[in-house]
């Protein structure tokens, strides 16, 4: 099912629906050229709760002008992994993976990268191995003419330009809420709840997509 080469937005923790369609493609190249936008994914993601879903945010340094997503540095002011961790594991301590997965994601989650991407991309890294994702990634440097990065190095994309850009499709506010169902810790009590980070899934239902 790898035959697409895709583009996407850096995110710190795709939802459900967008890691589906990066663990099929091709290529992934992440676009960290354009500019950072607040309230997106970009920064946050979703976790489920006896209340619904909770967005979970890291908060970033903002300047006096826009910023390149390449170019936003997490703000540690505040011990917001600690509380991000203790939260996570407040919801999802009775699912039945999560004993599984919860100790590696949290040594992730708990380095200080200096950028937002460098999170968002540790975090890529870690859903590969988990998922066992073939897909090949790669961040986009310069939007001009899609340099990018591949182990150290810069190169140009040449033949192998995205074929399908998802940059636009996985939005907090327009996403689309159809979504194949699956177990959920609290889907008693709300429902199920679509849209919810890949980590919502993984701790509910295992590393089989």
């Amino acid at each position: 099912m790898h035959s697409e080469n895709i583009i996407a937005n850096s995110h710190l923790l795709p939802c459900v629906q967008e890691y589906i369609k990066i663990h099929q493609a091709n290529k992934v190249y992440i676009d960290i050229a354009h500019r950072f936008q607040k309230q997106t994914y970009r920064n946050r993601f979703y976790i489920a709760t006896a209340h619904g879903a909770l967005p979970i945010i890291v908060p970033v340094c903002q300047g006096k002008t826009q910023l390149l997503m390449k170019e936003v540095k997490i703000n540690y002011d505040q011990p917001w992994q600690r509380i991000h961790i203790r939260t996570i594991k407040s919801a999802y301590g009775s699912a039945p993976y999560f004993i599984y997965f919860i100790d590696e994601f949290e040594r992730i989650y708990q380095t200080q990268f200096e950028y937002l991407y460098e999170l968002n991309n540790a975090i890529y890294a870690w859903l590969f191995k988990q998922f066992k994702t073939q897909s090949q990634l790669s961040n986009i440097l310069d939007d001009d003419h899609y340099a990018i990065k591949i182990e150290g190095k810069v190169d140009d994309l040449e033949d192998s330009k995205p074929t399908l850009d998802i940059r636009e499709m996985f939005q907090t506010n327009n996403i689309n809420s159809v979504a194949e169902l699956y177990s959920q810790v609290f889907i008693d009590k709300t429902g199920f709840i679509p849209n919810l980070s890949i980590l919502d899934f993984l701790f509910n239902c295992g590393n089989k997509l």
